[in-house]
């Protein structure tokens, strides 16, 4: 599994029916390692939390539908 950067990020406030009560959530574009960006859900945000740009990620599995999803360090 591989680590990286937030590159940029968004606090989800209104949700999607799929999402209902699970509200703020946070998606980032993550820059890992490697040099790719993925485009993930930050699976320990929580509304206490301030992200940053440049904060440590890293990988730490996948939804149901296959989707990888990283975790803040």
């Amino acid at each position: 599994m591989l680590g990286g950067k937030i590159y940029a990020f968004s606090i989800i406030n209104v949700p999607t029916e799929k999402f209902k009560g699970k509200t703020p959530y946070a998606v980032a574009l993550v820059e890992r390692t490697d040099g790719s960006k993925i485009l993930t859900r930050l699976i320990n945000f929580d509304s206490e939390k301030e992200l940053e740009i440049g904060m440590d990620v890293r990988e730490s599995g996948t939804d149901e539908k296959g989707n990888v999803l990283f975790e803040i360090l």
